[in-house]
């Protein structure tokens, strides 16, 4: 599991946490991402995700998402998650 704490201004602002999924081709990582509810909309959760794929970039990365959670959705899809069934997301390193 790789966990770092979000600083924004200096001060704890969320968390994005990689777990190792099981998979016997490549590294896949489950991401997981909170924001705190008064520091959201500010680019702080692109920010956080952009920095998981530069700590693991040749991994692929999939997120569950609850099909309600429209601004999680909008997120993950506009780094360019592709949509694996209703409520996962998936990533692919680039080539």
């Amino acid at each position: 599991c790789i966990f770092s704490i979000i600083l924004y201004n200096q001060k704890p602002a969320g968390l994005v946490r990689l777990d190792l999924a099981d998979s016997s081709e490549k590294i896949h990582f489950e991401v997981s991402l909170l924001v705190s509810h008064d520091k959201k909309r500010l680019g702080i959760g692109k920010a956080a995700l952009l920095c998981a794929r530069q700590m693991a970039p040749n991994s692929i990365f999939h997120a569950e998402i609850s099909p309600d959670n429209k601004a999680s959705d909008a997120l993950f899809k506009s780094l360019g998650y592709l949509p694996e069934n209703d409520q996962y997301r998936t990533s692919f390193p680039k080539q």
